[in-house]
């Protein structure tokens, strides 16, 4: 296989693995477009019916929740950036485009273990219907190809 055939294979898998990412991060994402988290959260709440009293115990979750996506976006944009200025000087597959596609893969890793965590730290404050409910929106989302 040739050098520049290995390389779109590579570039291909890295595409795939983001994508993959971005499907299950955007679990609190269906039927929104980049409303914020907070938009987000909103349009979850909202398709499971949440009472007054869930969402205020939900309330501290969804504020750590929050703090700890900025915080990894913040990663996952530095890493990008990293990447687009690797890409423009090297020109091709170097150890820094490497190092930083292995950044981003991390960061976006991290984002879906966060996000399937608040998923599951949910699950006490809901009545089981709700929760079934909050499982087939993420579940729904991934599957949105």
């Amino acid at each position: 296989m040739s050098t520049t055939r290995r390389l779109l294979w590579q570039l291909l898998v890295v595409a795939a693995v983001a994508v993959l990412a971005a499907w299950l991060t955007s679990c609190f994402l269906a039927g929104t477009h980049r409303l914020g988290l907070v938009g987000r959260h909103y349009s979850v709440h909202e398709q499971l019916q949440l009472s007054r009293e869930q969402l205020g115990a939900l309330a501290p979750l969804e504020q750590e929740y929050e703090k700890r996506w900025e915080q990894v976006e913040s990663k996952i944009a530095q890493a990008d950036d990293r990447l687009a200025r690797s890409l423009r000087r090297d020109q091709g597959y170097s150890a820094e485009v490497a190092t930083a596609v292995d950044e981003i893969t991390r960061a976006q890793a991290e984002l879906q273990r966060l996000t399937l965590e608040h998923v599951f730290a949910m699950k006490p404050y809901l009545t089981p219907e709700q929760y079934r409910r909050l499982l087939d929106l993420c579940a729904d989302s991934i599957e949105r190809k």
